[in-house]
């Protein structure tokens, strides 16, 4: 992941024992990018409280939007699947945002016992890959070849220089 543009925490927490019935609480969080470009998700861990042996939990879903776009949609119906989704992942988000982008995360979480489940996360732009940056210097190294070529007379001129001298 590239350098890092936004973070932000999202999370619930339950109140002690719903008596079965279930309640969903939510959270969102936009951040508003000046940046434009390839954008990448870190997602940094989770924080779980409660649930003991997943009693309660029903599900949780996470969402990424652009704009208004979905980008990526996520539902989890175990802690298990949310643990590991939510643990020291990257995920390309797609190209071309910005600047201007409002990312916009938002988190669910349905329960009916006690117990809260949390998420850290970070936005970052893409870093090229080694092989990008390979054909990006080649192609550097190919401009300046042909500007240095521009610039040199051609045999022909060099000739007819020398016989006008």
């Amino acid at each position: 992941m590239g350098p890092v543009l936004g973070a932000a925490i999202l999370g619930a927490n339950y109140a002690p024992d719903g008596g079965g019935e279930s309640d969903t609480y939510t959270a969102t969080s936009t951040i508003d990018f000046v940046y434009g470009g390839d954008l990448t998700l870190g997602l940094i861990g989770d924080q779980e409280s409660g649930f003991a042996d997943g009693a309660g939990f029903e599900s949780i879903e996470f969402t990424v939007s652009a704009d208004e776009t979905t980008i990526l949609d996520k539902t989890f119906s175990s802690i298990a699947a949310a643990d590991s989704f939510f643990d020291d992942q990257v995920i390309n988000l797609g190209s071309s945002y910005g600047p201007g982008v409002d990312l916009t995360f938002t988190y669910a979480l349905t329960a009916d016992g006690p117990g809260g489940y949390g998420v850290d996360f970070v936005v970052g732009g893409a870093v090229p890959e080694p092989s990008t940056w390979a054909m990006m210097l080649i192609g550097f190294a190919g401009l300046g070849f042909a500007a240095y070529r521009r610039r040199e007379p051609n045999h022909l001129q060099r000739a007819a220089a020398r016989s006008h001298a």
